[in-house]
C-alpha cells in the first residue's frame, strides 16, 4: 500500500470514522463498530477518499430509517452488531448482506453512484433480516 493511500486510513480512523461511529450509537442507541477491509483498499485512494460517504454515510442514513421509532430500534439493537466493508474493483460485485448480526458491504466505493450500496439497498437488507 502506498504513502498516500496509508495517510487517507489514518485520516479515516483518526478523522471521520470515529465521528460515524458516534453518528450511529445516537442513532441506534447501541454502539455498532465499523470495521474496514483495508486491504481491499491496496491500489484505491479514490476509494479510501470516497469511502465515507459511500459507505459508513449509507449505513447510517439506513439506519435512520429503521430506527425511527422503538420497534426499529430495538430490532437494530437485537439483530445488529458490527458493519464490514470491503471494497472490490467492479460495481457489478457489489452486494450487501446480514448474517450473525453483522452486516457486510461489498461496493466500488471509487465508482459512485454504480459501484455504491445506497442506503435503500441497506434499509431494505436490514428489514428483511432483522
Amino acid at each position: 500500500m502506498g504513502l498516500q493511500e496509508r495517510r487517507a486510513i489514518q485520516t479515516a480512523t483518526e478523522s471521520w470514522l470515529p465521528k460515524r461511529s458516534a453518528e450511529i450509537e445516537q442513532i441506534c442507541g447501541k454502539s455498532i463498530p465499523f470495521e474496514i477491509d483495508w486491504e481491499s483498499f491496496d491500489g484505491d485512494l479514490k476509494g479510501i477518499e470516497w469511502l465515507e460517504h459511500n459507505g459508513p454515510h449509507q449505513v447510517g442514513m439506513a439506519l435512520r430509517g429503521l430506527c425511527r421509532d422503538d420497534i426499529g430500534r430495538e430490532a437494530v439493537q437485537q439483530g445488529l452488531s458490527k458493519v464490514i466493508l470491503h471494497n472490490v474493483a467492479e460495481p457489478a460485485a457489489k452486494q450487501v448482506s446480514l448474517r450473525d448480526g453483522i452486516l457486510e458491504l461489498s461496493g466500488a466505493f471509487a465508482q459512485s453512484p454504480s459501484g455504491r450500496l445506497d442506503h435503500k439497498a441497506i434499509q431494505a437488507c436490514l428489514e428483511e433480516s432483522l
